[in-house]
C-alpha cells in the first residue's frame, strides 16, 4: 500500500519490554498496534451474600464448578440461608422471548385462558435462574448439583430468615415470625385476617426454595422464608364472568329465536 511504512520491534527477553527503532512520527501518520494472538479477557463470575469473602473470581470454563468457587469465597457463613441460594446464568437472560413481549401488550382481558397462564408463569420466573438444590450441594456433597460455570454467573446466597411473609389482601401484610406449629391460616389470622376484597380461592404459598407457588390446601408445612399471598378479586375474573354471561344469553336469545320462527312457519 502506498506510503506504508512497516516499524517491527526487537524482542528481547520475558523479563524486559520490546525495543522499537527510532522512527520519527509525521502528521496524519496513523499507528497501529496488533493484538496479542489468541489473548482472552479472563473468564469472571460473582459470588454474593453469606459467604466470607464474596466478589468476582476468575474460572476457567469448562471446568470450574460451582462448589469450586463456594470454596474460594471462604464457603457460606453461619448466616447463610442456601434454600433461596441461587445462580443466575447471565447468557440465558438476554435470550429473547417473542410470546411474552407479544403478551406484554395485551390486556389481560384479551387473553385466552392459555396465554393468561402462560404470562403468569413467565411473570414469575427469574431470567437466567439455573435449578441447583444448594443444599444438596453443599450439606449431601450431591455431585449431579455441581454444574459447571460460564463466563458472567452470579451466586447469590441470601441471609437465613426466621419468619413467613403474608401479603396481598390482609388487614396487617407484613413478615409473620416462623412457628413450625402454624399452618397458612394461622398466618393470615395474625396478619390480620383476609380483607374484605381478597380472593381467598386464589391464595397461594410461595416456596423460598425455587419459587413454586402452591394452593394453601396442598401446604403440608410453611417453611421459613415462604411467603402467602393473597391476591385482590380480580378485574381478569369479573371480565370472564361477564363474557360467559354474554355467550350463554346470546345462545338463549338465538334459541328462541330459531323456536319462534318455526312456530311462526
Amino acid at each position: 500500500v502506498l506510503g506504508r511504512t512497516a516499524i517491527q520491534a526487537t524482542p528481547l527477553t520475558a523479563e524486559e519490554p520490546p525495543v522499537y527503532p527510532d522512527f520519527a512520527l509525521r502528521p496524519n501518520d496513523i499507528v497501529f498496534v496488533r493484538s496479542i494472538p489468541e489473548y482472552r479477557i479472563k473468564t469472571l463470575v460473582e459470588i454474593r451474600g453469606q459467604v466470607l469473602h464474596p466478589g468476582l473470581y476468575s474460572i476457567h470454563e469448562g471446568s470450574t464448578r460451582l462448589a469450586d468457587v463456594i470454596r474460594w469465597a471462604g464457603g457460606p457463613t453461619e448466616d447463610a440461608f442456601l434454600r433461596e441460594a441461587t445462580l443466575v446464568r447471565q447468557q440465558a437472560v438476554s435470550l429473547e422471548d417473542k410470546e411474552f413481549e407479544r403478551l406484554l401488550q395485551v390486556p389481560p382481558a384479551d387473553m385466552t385462558e392459555e396465554e393468561y397462564e402462560y404470562f403468569k408463569l413467565r411473570s414469575r420466573e427469574t431470567p437466567g435462574l439455573m435449578v441447583v438444590d444448594f443444599r444438596k450441594l453443599l450439606e449431601d456433597e450431591d455431585s449431579s448439583q455441581n454444574i459447571l460455570l460460564r463466563r458472567g454467573d452470579r451466586i447469590t446466597i441470601p441471609s437465613v430468615k426466621d419468619f413467613v411473609s403474608v401479603l396481598g389482601m390482609v388487614r396487617a401484610p407484613g413478615n409473620v415470625l416462623h412457628d413450625p406449629a402454624l399452618d397458612p391460616e394461622d398466618y393470615i389470622d395474625r396478619a390480620g385476617g383476609y380483607a374484605e376484597k381478597a380472593d381467598r380461592g386464589d391464595a397461594r404459598v410461595i416456596r423460598a426454595a425455587g419459587g413454586e407457588w402452591v394452593s394453601l390446601g396442598d401446604v403440608d408445612r410453611v417453611e421459613p422464608g415462604d411467603t402467602i399471598w393473597i391476591p385482590e378479586k380480580g378485574e381478569r375474573r369479573f371480565w370472564e364472568t361477564f363474557q360467559s354471561v354474554i355467550a350463554v344469553t346470546t345462545q338463549i336469545v338465538t334459541i328462541y329465536l330459531v323456536v319462534d320462527r318455526a312456530l311462526a312457519d
